[in-house]
C-alpha cells in the first residue's frame, strides 16, 4: 500500500522500493543502484483502490567519474507477478538513450516490481523512477 503524505509531511526525505501519494499525485524513486548481471528488484509497491497513470523512467548505468563509461540496462515491469512491460538503455556504442521511459496505467489493487539487469558490473550506478497521478475510477 502506498504511504499518503499531506502537508508538511510531504517532504522528500528518502528514496526506496516504495510509492508514496501526495494528495492526487504519486511517486517512486529506487535512488542509486549499483550495475549487476542479474535481474534485483529496485521498485516494488502495491496500489490501493484506486488506478495509477503514470511514466516509469530507467537511467542508464554509468560511471559517475567518466560518463562515457556506460552498460546496458533493461528493466522489467510485473503486474501481480505478469510481466507487463520492457525498457532498456545503452552505450553510445549501441547509439541507444541514456534514459527511456514508458507510460504505465496501474489498475487497482496491483503489486508492481520492477526490477533491472545489466550487461556489466564494472562501478557504473544506475536510477529507476515512477512519477504519476491516481485516478479514483
Amino acid at each position: 500500500m502506498s504511504k499518503t503524505k499531506i502537508g508538511s509531511n510531504a517532504q522528500y526525505t528518502s528514496a526506496g522500493k516504495g510509492l508514496t501519494t501526495i494528495g492526487k499525485h504519486c511517486y517512486a524513486y529506487s535512488g542509486v543502484y549499483k550495475a549487476t548481471t542479474s535481474f534485483q528488484e529496485v521498485l516494488s509497491f502495491q496500489t490501493g483502490k484506486h488506478y495509477v497513470k503514470g511514466m516509469l523512467q530507467l537511467n542508464s548505468g554509468i560511471d559517475l567519474s567518466s560518463p562515457a563509461n556506460r552498460v546496458l540496462n533493461s528493466a522489467k515491469t510485473t503486474f501481480n507477478g505478469v510481466t507487463v512491460s520492457f525498457i532498456a538503455t545503452g552505450t553510445s556504442t549501441d547509439d541507444s538513450p541514456t534514459s527511456q521511459t514508458e507510460l504505465l496505467i496501474i489498475p487497482p489493487l496491483t503489486l508492481v516490481v520492477v526490477e533491472v539487469d545489466s550487461s556489466a558490473t564494472a562501478d557504473r550506478d544506475f536510477t529507476v523512477g515512477f512519477v504519476g497521478k491516481v485516478h479514483n475510477g
